[in-house]
């Protein structure tokens, strides 16, 4: 399957969760779609495969942007709200 099309029925699978616009990065791999809620204040993984929420990380704020490193180690996320960039790993 291609991965866009794999995101949008990730997505479609899990809209009613989500409650506005969703920026979202793929590993690059492909085995993770990273997308963040802004309404929601946390950044959803979804494995595009399955469809599946494979976990949920909450901070508050406005997370507005996203990018993944080129090693998948780390994920930025811009934070509108609270003025700051956040790095998960």
């Amino acid at each position: 399957m291609h991965p866009i099309l794999a995101a949008a029925l990730a997505l479609a699978a899990l809209a009613p969760a989500l409650r506005a616009d969703h920026p979202a990065a793929f590993s690059r791999d492909g085995a993770e779609l990273w997308v963040a809620n802004t309404m929601a204040g946390s950044v959803s993984v979804i494995d595009p495969r399955s469809r599946a929420l494979v976990r949920e990380i909450s901070f508050g704020g406005t997370p507005f942007s996203l990018a993944i490193t080129p090693d998948d180690r780390l994920v930025f996320v811009a934070n509108t709200e609270l003025g700051q960039v956040l790095v998960l790993d």
